[in-house]
């Protein structure tokens, strides 16, 4: 066994934690912004099969699916749609939107976690965890 072995272990169930802590992100903050069209956007996050780690070309990916409605409607947020009604009476109070932004923050926001997870986790004693879990 070589320590790049060892390493690829590591980094597989980084990344594994990783997915499990985003999808209870999400769930959190789905439900606390009531961004429920049909409950399976986050039904979507309900487990960690939508969530799949894999290597290629020597590089390991986290790779995520969900409904597409969930990040439409987060993409539109930002949008700001003229109407008639805009464009005729353009100092008319509007009502403010719902804040939809749940994947973005999420996800760019916890970087730096899985980042010093990788960068200083790896310790001797995890080495020694890694080795006898390979070894079985």
């Amino acid at each position: 066994m070589n320590y790049n072995e060892i390493e690829h272990q590591y980094i597989k169930e980084q990344l594994e934690l990783h997915a499990k802590y985003l999808a209870e992100l999400f769930r959190e903050d789905i439900s606390q912004k009531k961004l429920f069209e049909t409950g399976s956007l986050s039904g979507t996050f309900a487990t960690t099969s939508n969530f799949k780690e894999y290597e290629s070309l020597g590089n390991h990916h986290l790779e995520l699916k969900f409904t597409d409605y969930g990040r439409f409607i987060e993409i539109a947020f930002h949008k700001k749609i003229k109407t008639q009604k805009d464009i005729e009476n353009p100092f008319a109070k509007k009502p403010k939107n719902k804040n939809t932004n749940w994947y973005s923050p999420n996800v760019y926001g916890s970087q730096n976690r899985l980042i010093g997870r990788l960068m200083y986790g790896l310790s001797d004693i995890e080495i020694q965890r890694i080795k006898g879990m390979l070894s079985i």
